[in-house]
């Protein structure tokens, strides 16, 4: 069965297809059926299925904090080269073992807090150069009376960003400063490291579905991995990353029949104008940029 034209997060969607099409760049470093996968499947393990399908991965570890109800997972996981651990991220990543090239997402549902700065500090000092390591928050900077105090909150008050207040945390200011925060965190593990291992981020993308959110990417470096992975040619990617600059995926509502009329118009020629009656053109062209990952 075709997947639906809108999933009930279209735009979270979108970011999941790019995500796996940059990991696909990868295949430099060594055979992606090589890499092992390691992610929060929920029910759902749509990000599994895709690695599993795209990329051909069959090495599979699934960190279920529900552990209660193990026996569900186990019953909804797709494939079974999915291993599921159950309990929290903190206590189940130091119990895989690392020696292997790995791409990882942790895709939390909450803003950064002290345990995921214990995670990404764990796996910064841990995967292997060639790795991958993606990061999604919650980036939704709520009310602005207190927004300050409960970003100092969430991160203590020594980790809190210089400029940072209740407006500067509006918008999309709250993920600016999680990935400032998660960028420190990584360049300070990795530098810590023997190998003279390096961070080098490939993708910052904010999302908005019900909540803002961002998804924050990297892959680890090192000298003997470097020209490597320059070859991956993550820079030719439109939406690549290596600073605070971040691509905004919105996905407009659009009917099915709205979507296959200006489908068979893309990709556009230079100057050609799009239309479609009642559509302005703001949606129009958040369409256009992301219909590629639109199934």
């Amino acid at each position: 069965m075709s997947r639906p034209i809108y999933t009930q997060r279209p735009s979270k969607d979108v970011v999941r297809q790019m995500f796996v099409q940059m990991m696909s760049r990868l295949n430099k470093v060594d055979e992606l059926n090589n890499y092992r996968y390691v992610g929060f499947g929920a029910l759902e393990f749509i990000d599994f299925d895709l690695m599993h399908r795209r990329l051909g991965i069959d090495d599979m570890v699934s960190i279920e904090h529900d552990g209660e109800h193990g026996d569900r997972y186990e019953a909804n996981k797709p494939y079974q080269c999915i291993n599921i651990l159950p309990g929290s991220s903190v206590n189940m990543l130091p119990k895989i073992d690392w020696s292997k090239l790995s791409i990882v997402w942790l895709d939390y549902e909450c803003a950064l807090v002290e345990d995921v700065f214990t995670d990404v500090a764990y796996l910064g000092a841990k995967l292997l150069p060639g790795s991958a390591l993606a990061i999604t928050l919650n980036a939704e900077p709520g009310r602005i009376t207190d927004r300050q105090d409960r970003f100092e909150a969430n991160v203590t008050a020594q980790r809190v960003p210089q400029g940072c207040d209740d407006d500067t945390l509006g918008e999309w200011g709250w993920a600016t400063a999680q990935q400032r925060l998660l960028f420190a965190t990584l360049r300070r593990e990795t530098q810590r490291r023997s190998d003279a291992a390096e961070w080098r981020p490939v993708m910052n993308v904010h999302y908005r579905d019900d909540a803002r959110m961002q998804l924050y990417v990297g892959v680890i470096g090192s000298p003997g991995m470097n020209n490597v992975l320059d070859s991956c040619r993550f820079r030719d990617v439109p939406y690549f990353s290596d600073g605070l600059q971040a691509s905004v995926i919105e996905v407009p509502y659009l009917t099915a029949h709205e979507q296959s009329t200006i489908r068979k118009k893309l990709p556009r020629k230079k100057r050609q104008r799009l239309s479609l009656p009642g559509v302005d053109s703001d949606r129009l062209k958040q369409y256009t940029d992301v219909y590629q990952w639109i199934g």
